[in-house]
């Protein structure tokens, strides 16, 4: 058996996890201290990007480009792959850029993961409920084993990021016994 389902992750969201990291997030590099005012996570045509804002001995909007992607193993929706761009009228910021690329992006690296194997653990059971709302749920019981989910295909919007699921198991259904029960006639 195989079932794609959609799901959306909304961008509210994430801004909510990034800002309790991030907005208070500190780098020293080069003998300068930098702090990170503000923070952003959107869609764009390419994929994602995190704007963040930087103040203290360095003023400047850096924007960091990353793409979607999932471990299987740990079944987790990551942003990877990052590219790096810069938005500042200081040339102290430009020096220093290569060298604060790769601070800011592991310090925020790991935050940009979301854990997805509760919510997977949870589709049998929702399409068991789904079944059960239905008439034929009144006539057979549906149990799963082997029962796998990944992501199928993906798409970011400017609003969210849109996962299809394939979920895909076992599935034994047994009959109730009111499929077996005769129905009298009423005359």
């Amino acid at each position: 058996m195989t079932v794609y389902m959609l799901g959306t992750i909304p961008f509210t969201l994430l801004n909510d996890v990034v800002h309790q990291v991030t907005d208070t997030m500190k780098f020293r590099f080069q003998g300068h201290e930098v702090t990170i005012h503000s923070s952003e996570v959107f869609g764009t045509a390419d994929g994602l990007a995190i704007k963040l804002h930087l103040r203290g001995d360095v003023r400047a909007a850096v924007f960091l480009n990353g793409t979607v992607g999932f471990d299987t193993v740990k079944q987790k929706l990551v942003i990877d792959n990052f590219a790096f761009d810069l938005s500042s009228e200081q040339s102290l910021l430009h020096a220093a850029s290569w060298l604060a690329h790769d601070v800011i992006i592991e310090r925020i690296k790991p935050y940009l993961s979301l854990p997805l194997d509760s919510t997977f653990s949870v589709i049998p059971n929702l399409i068991t409920r789904a079944i059960e709302k239905d008439k034929i749920g009144e006539k057979i019981d549906i149990r799963f084993s082997d029962f796998s989910v990944n992501i199928y295909q993906h798409l970011i919007t400017t609003e969210n990021i849109q996962i299809i699921l394939t979920a895909t198991g076992k599935a034994d259904v047994g009959l109730q016994k009111k499929v077996f029960e005769k129905t009298k006639r009423v005359q």
